[in-house]
């Protein structure tokens, strides 16, 4: 399941998502999202729908038991990231953020000139 949680995290996030927009976020082709697709439905954890505006597009949505995935992958996110600042001053966790912020953004510039 190397990759499944974070594509149940997009589509957590996101809601119902194009198969092409998820690719595109994931930063994997279409053909290989296909495959985590496959596998993620025989777990009953994301369900494809034919997309009502785009017969030719199928939408991927969580199911309940993706949704109840969802939430505690979320949740453990949250309580991991409150345990990393949870030793931090207030100015600390202000400055962290900030050059976080900064590292995180030259991240996403950097992935999408990559793909």
């Amino acid at each position: 399941m190397e990759g499944e949680p974070h594509t149940i995290e997009i589509v957590g996030h996101a809601g119902p998502i194009k198969m092409k927009d998820l690719a595109q976020k994931i930063g994997v082709t279409t053909g290989t999202l296909t495959v985590s697709v496959d596998r993620l439905e025989e777990k009953q954890l994301l369900v494809r729908q034919p997309c009502k505006t785009d017969r030719r597009a199928y939408l991927i949505e969580l199911t309940q038991l993706g949704q109840a995935y969802f939430k505690q992958h979320h949740n453990f996110h949250i309580k991991i990231t409150q345990e990393i600042v949870a030793d931090l001053t207030d100015e600390e966790q202000q400055i962290f953020g900030t050059i976080f912020g900064k590292i995180l953004k030259k991240f996403r510039t950097l992935h999408s000139n990559y793909r």
